[in-house]
């Protein structure tokens, strides 16, 4: 999946500069697959410029006309329906294509400062696996291969933010200039909405937290414990058996928190033997406390609590997980930038 901004409204990337630099990643798939014989391997980029019919591909780019046929248009609202999925599944490369943009570029608006861009990775960031979240802004041309690639290129990860915490985000950026929008209602009527959507979704079929070496401390841990908590408030969290934060940064602080969020129950199928912890600086006796909370609810009831009122998107409610969630595909949709189709 490439998150990106575009460059101009009637195209992403006029001048190749996305693709210069996007490039020497699909090279060192390629490398890697001759290298290591893998050629039953199946691969495959979606560019949501590229995988959905646009608008002025037959004819000069004019917003008040559709110049796309019937067929176009079902085809591309058929994407729109699933393209987001990718950028949430937690084994699906995000690539972020997060330099700085061209001289030329009618838009210069940073990567960070965008508000598709932002939802994009923030999506991405809710249970996607450590080593699927790449940053080509760290790129320095060592790697050619793919998994040496993955390794050079992987994305500085804030822990995952609440639905409510993403809307805080979004109307604060919107309200100090820092975070920018082609269309202002596509972060209230859109990217808000969607992403309560899809947080849900994500958190009601994971099965795993695979965060190990993510350099987070105890700030980064709170966090995370904080969501943790608002997810099982809501019903979600049911299908997880695996949380691996080996190799981070993680003190006292944040091991305790964690702590608190397994005696409330979170994470009910959580297995003792699949809470990897070690190689975090915290005490010994921070880490017992943590086993020890996962160790004593055995066999007690850990259904969660409805949540009260969170503000601004109803109140919240407990969410039944649908049969076979730990396949990691199910549930509602979240819509794309295109949906709007008006790209930043």
């Amino acid at each position: 999946m490439i998150s990106y901004g575009w460059e101009c409204r009637t195209h992403p990337d006029p001048n190749g500069v996305h693709l210069r630099r996007l490039q020497p990643v699909l090279q060192s798939i390629v490398n890697w697959i001759d290298e290591d014989g893998a050629s039953d391997r199946t691969w495959g980029v979606v560019w949501d410029f590229l995988a959905l019919p646009q608008r002025g591909r037959t004819s000069a780019y004019d917003a008040a006309v559709d110049d796309r046929t019937p067929e176009q248009r079902a085809r591309f609202k058929a994407g729109l329906a699933h393209i987001n999925e990718w950028y949430g599944h937690p084994h699906s490369t995000v690539i972020l294509l997060d330099g700085a943009m061209s001289e030329d570029a009618p838009n210069k608006t940073p990567y960070s400062q965008r508000g598709w861009c932002i939802f994009e990775r923030r999506l991405a960031s809710v249970i996607k696996d450590n080593d699927c979240l790449l940053s080509l802004s760290a790129m320095c041309g060592r790697s050619l291969y793919w998994p040496g690639m993955r390794v050079e290129c992987a994305a500085a990860r804030a822990p995952p933010i609440t639905p409510d915490a993403f809307e805080a985000l979004v109307r604060g950026g919107m309200e100090d200039g820092s975070m920018k929008f082609t269309n202002g209602k596509d972060a209230t009527e859109v990217l808000i909405p969607q992403f309560r959507e899809g947080f849900d979704r994500l958190m009601n079929e994971a099965v795993e937290f695979d965060l190990h070496d993510l350099g987070w401390g105890d700030a980064e841990s709170v966090v995370f414990a904080h969501v943790l908590a608002y997810a099982h408030s809501r019903g979600l969290l049911q299908h997880v058996v695996r949380l691996n934060l080996i190799r981070n940064s993680i003190g006292d602080e944040g091991m305790l928190a964690l702590a608190g969020v397994l005696r409330q129950g979170a994470m009910p199928r959580l297995k003792f033997k699949n809470l990897a912890i070690s190689f975090n600086p915290a005490s010994k006796a921070a880490q017992e406390e943590l086993r020890a909370a996962l160790k004593q609810r055995r066999g007690e009831d850990s259904r969660p609590q409805t949540a009260p009122d969170s503000g601004g998107m109803g109140g919240a409610r407990p969410v039944t997980a649908p049969e076979g969630a730990d396949k990691q595909r199910r549930g509602r949709r979240v819509r794309t930038r295109m949906d709007a189709e008006g790209p930043l």
